[in-house]
């Protein structure tokens, strides 16, 4: 993170507006890009770490796959079971 502070140490980001034409009345949507920001490393940085964690987490699954796997393990449900 220092180097990161180093590189960008006050660059700001970038805002602008994304008109919402299928709603009636018109409205904007707000869009910020931090991109080469101080945010942006800060999140790269956070990402990493929180990623050493997920395996830590019950309700985590890793892939489609690991999905399919633990609805087969189940077994049979009942005719009104919603998933």
């Amino acid at each position: 993170l220092r180097r990161a502070k180093k590189m960008n140490p006050c660059k700001l980001p970038c805002f602008r507006m994304s008109l919402k034409a299928h709603k009636s009345p018109w409205k904007m949507r707000p869009i910020e890009c931090c991109a080469g920001t101080f945010m942006n490393n800060l999140s790269c940085w956070l990402d990493y770490w929180f990623q050493k964690l997920k395996h830590l987490i019950p309700s985590y699954i890793k892939d489609s796959s690991a999905l399919i796997q633990q609805l087969h393990s189940l077994g049979n449900l009942p005719p009104n079971a919603r998933l």
